[in-house]
């Protein structure tokens, strides 16, 4: 599930949440995953981004419970 919070006309918030449920022979495991981000537009074509991402996963295939956290940025242009 995701959403866009326009914040001011040129910028957005983005907000997402995701879950998955894997199911194997040996076990069962749960991958759990937030990010959120701002996106900006600088011109027409042009824009710059900045993002967080919170994954986690937990259950009976894994030793431990594993956590990531990954923070993007960039500019992208289309041409």
């Amino acid at each position: 599930i995701g959403a866009t919070i326009p914040v001011t006309s040129a910028g957005n918030v983005l907000l997402t949440y995701g879950q998955t449920k894997y199911d194997f022979l040996t076990g069962e495991a749960n991958l759990k995953q937030f990010a959120v981000g701002y996106d900006h537009s600088i011109s027409k074509r042009t824009g710059a981004y900045a993002a967080f991402t919170n994954k986690k996963l937990s259950g009976d295939i894994t030793i431990n419970d594993s956590t990531a956290n990954v923070f993007a940025v960039g500019v992208r242009h289309a041409f």
